[in-house]
């Protein structure tokens, strides 16, 4: 009978199973091995970055369970909780002052939240067609045709002399189309040499953030797992530990998430292979990767839920039980006039900064209209009369454009952007004040709303 040595994921110990055994214990930390019939191999040729090619069967995977669970402790009390929820509603510009005294908190829960922090060990092995090459400049040579004029000037285009006696033009001799040759730099890639290569990346430690709470996938989700990781502090708990804190249905079960760290690994097993791959750079990329085995550790997030009403409205707030800058809020209260009235405001400012656009595009306009007519050598053909009149409009119109934007335009979308800012300024500082009475525990509740309305009301909002 075959024994087969592997080591333990989750403490390095070394562990034996035979070929009749599915299953192995680890004698040093007690981690669970299972030895699947049918494990998960990915194949990854010819994939892009970020996609998962078709699941193949092969035998080699171990997936094994910690049955140790740990749980961020809770450092942060209700009071601070409470507190902080206020200040973070606070910061928004559209929240309404009243919220400070005028909301009420419904519920508030202590959870835990699963993570599964999944330990993988991958290999892979990859082909690609290597390309050696470096940049060079190089010369070429263009004929062109250039216009002399009777000064040996060169132009581009083609034109003409005015020869002036006694103050009249007498003639408009062609310049004189000349061939040239020019020489123009350009620079170009060159191949130094292909070839075919390949190589092996070695079972390679991987980690990987999963979870395993309701709605996976969520904004709730992703935000929230973001605050638990490797470095976090974590107390050994068991389910007495647990069972006095509220702990949501599972959202995602083993399989699935078996499942979603392989692709994961695929992903990164497919990007540091891509790494390996010498040259330049590289063409027809084939790869496959092999995930050997993956163990799973349970970590419990703790965090904050509170449900909080106003004005008959249900909100929900989630913040983290360990870090008091960690907070999550699907929506707040808004106050809608406040939000009319500064988009108003930005409509406003926005159509004054069109109305500017369009009287520099007028002025840029009649410049040229301006020099065309003045130019001696005009292409504005007609009457003296029509030229008058054109200049006369031309100047006219840049003198006027001027005169609106700078006195008129300018004045306004300052005057209206001192006007938001000198609103929001106070608005600020009515926050700021009623951040500080939140936070002093020195005054009573009723007296903190009495107080905080009062200030809203001598400051006009």
């Amino acid at each position: 009978m075959a024994m087969i040595q592997v080591k333990c994921s989750n403490c390095g110990a070394n562990l034996q199973m035979d070929d009749s055994n599915k299953t192995a214990v680890c004698s040093h930390c007690g981690s669970t091995y299972y030895r699947e019939s049918t494990p998960l191999s990915i194949n990854i040729e010819n994939i892009n970055v970020g996609s998962l090619a078709d699941v193949k069967n092969n035998n080699g995977l171990y997936f094994s369970e910690n049955q140790q669970q740990y749980a961020v402790p809770f450092s942060i009390d209700e009071r601070q909780v409470k507190a902080g929820f206020l200040n973070r509603l606070m910061l928004f510009d559209n929240v309404p002052l009243d919220v400070a005294y005028d909301s009420k908190i419904i519920s508030i829960d202590k959870v835990y939240y699963p993570v599964a922090f999944m330990d993988v060990v991958a290999e892979a092995d990859w082909q690609a067609t290597s390309i050696w090459e470096h940049e060079e400049k190089y010369q070429v040579a263009e004929d062109i045709i250039v216009y002399v004029d009777r000064y040996g000037k060169e132009h581009k285009s083609p034109g003409t002399d005015t020869v002036v006696r006694n103050g009249t033009d007498v003639s408009h001799p062609q310049w004189k189309p000349v061939s040239k040759t020019i020489y123009k730099t350009k620079k170009r890639t060159v191949i130094d040499s292909t070839q075919q290569t390949s190589g092996h990346l070695p079972s390679t430690p991987l980690c990987f953030k999963i979870w395993m709470g309701p709605d996976p996938g969520s904004k709730l989700s992703t935000t929230m797992v973001s605050w638990i990781d490797l470095d976090s502090d974590c107390l050994e708990v068991d389910d007495s530990y647990l069972n006095d804190f509220f702990i949501p249905e599972m959202g995602r079960t083993k399989d699935e998430a078996i499942e979603l760290v392989t692709k994961k690994a695929d992903e990164s097993m497919y990007g540091l292979a891509r790494e390996e791959v010498p040259g330049n750079r590289f063409e027809d990329f084939r790869g496959s990767s092999q995930v050997n085995s993956i163990c799973m550790t349970t970590r419990y997030l703790c965090a904050y839920h509170i449900v909080f009403e106003y004005k008959s409205m249900k909100y929900d707030y989630y913040t983290s039980g360990e870090d008091k800058d960690y907070y999550y809020l699907p929506d707040h209260p808004i106050d809608q006039s406040f939000d009319d009235w500064l988009n108003g405001v930005d409509k406003y400012i926005k159509d004054s900064k069109s109305i500017k656009t369009a009287l520099i595009i007028t002025e840029v306009i009649s410049i040229i209209v301006y020099i065309l007519v003045l130019f001696p050598l005009s292409i504005v053909s007609g009457s003296i009369a029509l030229k008058v009149v054109l200049f006369l409009i031309s100047l006219i119109a840049v003198i006027g454009s001027i005169v609106a934007r700078k006195k008129w335009i300018n004045k306004r979308i300052a005057s209206t952007e001192g006007i938001k800012a000198d609103f929001i300024s106070k608005l600020n500082s009515v926050k700021g004040m009623i951040t500080e009475l939140i936070q002093n525990d020195s005054i009573p509740d009723e007296s903190k709303a009495e107080s905080i309305k009062a200030l809203i009301r001598d400051n006009g909002f």
